[in-house]
């Protein structure tokens, strides 16, 4: 059997959705990969048990374009077309 490719983007990463995020991590029909800032636009930050799990990759923090439209530095296009679902 062929796993998806499963691309989750969060703004962070907050303690409580760890155990939801091993889960996907841990069944074998996934190949899960999550992209998230150290820090979201109004201070929040990533939990530190995060920053542990190979499957999660921390990039740049946010940029703003006119304060409507917010990307993540370090986003890049060939990381989202490699998945089949994106979140």
């Amino acid at each position: 059997m062929m796993k998806k490719k499963v691309l989750i983007l969060q703004p962070v990463i907050p303690n409580y959705r760890l155990d939801f995020f091993d889960k996907l991590y841990n069944d074998e029909s996934i190949d899960l990969k999550i992209k998230a800032s150290n820090e979201d636009m109004i201070g929040v930050k990533t939990c530190s048990e995060a920053k542990e799990r190979e499957y999660i990759e921390l990039i740049g923090n946010f940029m703003s374009f006119f304060n409507l439209f917010f990307w993540q530095r370090g986003l890049r296009l060939k990381s989202i077309l490699w998945a089949d679902v994106v979140v």
